[in-house]
C-alpha cells in the first residue's frame, strides 16, 4: 500500500493533481445535494400533511426555508471565493438540513418522533455521495448527533 507522504514527495504534481481533482469533484456533489435538498425536502411536505397536519404548515416553512439556504449555497457554489471551499459549502448544507429535522423533531414530539429517521438518512446520505476524508465526515456526524442530542434535551419534553 502507499503511503500518502510518499507519493506527495515523490510526485508533487499529482498530488496537486488530485487535490484539484477532488475539490472539483466535491463542487459537484454539493450542488447534487443542493438540488436534492430542495426537491426532496419540499416534495416530503406532501408526508407532513398526512402525519401530523397540524404542524404541516409550520414544516413547510421551515422546508422552504432550507430550500431557500440551499439555493443560496447553490449560487455561492459557482462564485468566488466560495467555490474554493467545497468542504465548508458541504458542511454547511448538511447542517442546514439536519438542523431544520432537529427542529422538526422537537416540535413534533422530541425523542419519539418519527421525523428522527431523517437525520440517519442524512448521514447516510453524505457517507455515498461525499468524497471526504473518514475524519471530515466523523465530525460533520458529530456535530448533527450533538445538534440533535442538544436539541432534544434543551428544548424536548
Amino acid at each position: 500500500m502507499f503511503k500518502t507522504s510518499r507519493i506527495k514527495s515523490e510526485f508533487p504534481h499529482l498530488a496537486s493533481f488530485f487535490r484539484e481533482e477532488t475539490d472539483a469533484l466535491l463542487l459537484k456533489r454539493v450542488r447534487v445535494t443542493c438540488w436534492l435538498g430542495i426537491i426532496l425536502f419540499l416534495i416530503f411536505n406532501a408526508l407532513d400533511f398526512i402525519l401530523l397536519p397540524t404542524l404541516a404548515m409550520t414544516f413547510l416553512y421551515l422546508r422552504l426555508t432550507l430550500a431557500g439556504f440551499h439555493g443560496l449555497i447553490l449560487i455561492a457554489s459557482y462564485k468566488l471565493p466560495f467555490r474554493n471551499y467545497p468542504t465548508a459549502l458541504g458542511f454547511a448544507a448538511y447542517l442546514g438540513i439536519s438542523w431544520i429535522i432537529v427542529i422538526m423533531c422537537i416540535l413534533s414530539g422530541g425523542d419519539a418522533s418519527p421525523y428522527y429517521a431523517g437525520i440517519n438518512l442524512v448521514v447516510v446520505g453524505y457517507c455515498l455521495l461525499m468524497p471526504w476524508k473518514i475524519a471530515q465526515a466523523a465530525l460533520l456526524s458529530l456535530l448533527i448527533y450533538a445538534s440533535y442530542l442538544g436539541g432534544i434535551l434543551v428544548f424536548g419534553d
